[in-house]
């Protein structure tokens, strides 16, 4: 019996070595951990909630209705954040890169600087380019790809890294400028600086294993991000469009222009969006949703089982960060020490119940084998 005792635990600390990514990396085993990661979000669905992220989206109804042709004029944005800050919202995120001049004319982007410096509530997207798995920058410009970023600096880097199958499950807190000896926040704590009133690039800290903001410790999955808690699949955070923001009496819209009929989705007495509280203390990401940006990304949680069904619009998955932090919902790993006595409690009865097996007259032999791997 000792014998068998000490076989047992060998096979359990060689199992324990081959399946901890920290000490031997096994593509195949990851893949198959990954799944499951999928398979557990999809059998659990959606998570009740109560919204403090709305998303108003750049969409093809969108594109319709305003009378400029896409890139719009960067005036289009100054209106958005002025009536957003009208309708009572803490804070806004634009996740668009905004690293050229305006095409229409060179005055709407002064308006746009002179709307970010009244409602001072606004967090740009940027980019860079990342070198590794602390996301060390390779390079990036002054402006961080976005020409507005002078304005008052409050900008957050919107890029995602991916796991090995391609899907995004994670989330990084900062990069690191090491040229510039600073971090950078990435896009949804840049928005979450502007709604807890922090400094703009102003970025977490790491303690005690944990992502910490503003003292709401957010678990670290590995030495670098967090576990996105998806609230559910595409479309769960219920989108607004971005014409029926900034639809008010000084707007018009195609179809108002060619009715005669003032609709004013913005601002219309007692049903307008100024009136309706569906921004009031909210945090407003404003992204597209349109597939020709090719926006999209595979993500965990799916809404059926056809192909396709788990992508995700980037704006989207930063609703989901930023509502999981605020409402401090999170995903953590469980603790080596339980991951070793699980190991160790299966393989156990493993052993023990093939040897019972073995010790039998069976026909299929082979079948014990496979059983016991």
């Amino acid at each position: 019996l000792l014998n068998k005792i000490i076989v047992c635990v060998v096979l359990s600390l060689v199992i324990l070595f081959l399946t901890q990514e920290t000490i031997f990396k096994f593509a195949p085993f990851k893949r198959i951990e990954l799944a499951t990661i999928d398979n557990r979000f999809n059998i659990r669905g959606k998570i009740p909630f109560q919204p403090k992220v709305v998303v108003v989206e750049i969409s093809e109804e969108s594109f319709k209705s305003v009378p400029d042709k896409w890139p719009w004029p960067r005036s289009y944005y100054a209106h958005l954040v002025r009536n957003l800050k009208k309708a009572g919202a803490l804070a806004v995120g634009i996740d668009v890169l905004l690293g050229t001049p305006d095409i229409h004319d060179p005055a709407n982007d002064d308006d746009f600087r002179k709307a970010l410096r009244e409602v001072q509530n606004v967090a740009l997207a940027g980019k860079v380019k990342i070198a590794n798995d602390r996301y060390d920058l390779i390079s990036a410009n002054e402006n961080y790809g976005n020409i507005f970023f002078n304005v008052d600096s409050s900008l957050g880097i919107v890029f995602l890294r991916n796991d090995d199958d391609g899907v995004y499950r994670r989330f990084h807190p900062f990069v690191v400028d090491r040229a510039r000896q600073f971090r950078i926040p990435t896009f949804s704590f840049a928005v979450l600086n502007k709604a807890f009133n922090r400094r703009n690039l102003t970025s977490p800290n790491i303690k005690n294993g944990n992502i910490d903001f503003q003292n709401i410790l957010i678990p670290k999955y590995d030495g670098a991000s967090s576990f996105i808690n998806f609230y559910g699949p595409s479309g769960t955070f219920n989108p607004v469009n971005f014409v029926d923001v900034i639809d008010d009496k000084d707007f018009q819209t195609v179809e108002e222009k060619e009715t005669g009929v003032q609709i004013n989705t913005f601002d219309e007495p007692k049903t307008g969006y100024l009136f309706d509280e569906t921004f009031k203390d909210k945090i407003v990401l404003v992204g597209s949703t349109n597939p020709e940006d090719k926006d999209l990304f595979p993500v965990p949680i799916a809404k059926g089982d056809q192909e396709g069904d788990n992508l995700m619009y980037g704006v989207e998955i930063h609703a989901n960060i930023i509502q999981s932090i605020l409402d401090q919902n999170f995903l953590k790993r469980e603790p080596i020490w339980l991951e070793t006595i699980l190991l160790f409690f299966f393989v156990t009865i493993t052993f023990f119940f093939s040897l019972n097996l073995k010790s039998r007259k069976v026909k299929y032999y082979f079948l014990i084998e496979a059983l016991a791997i």
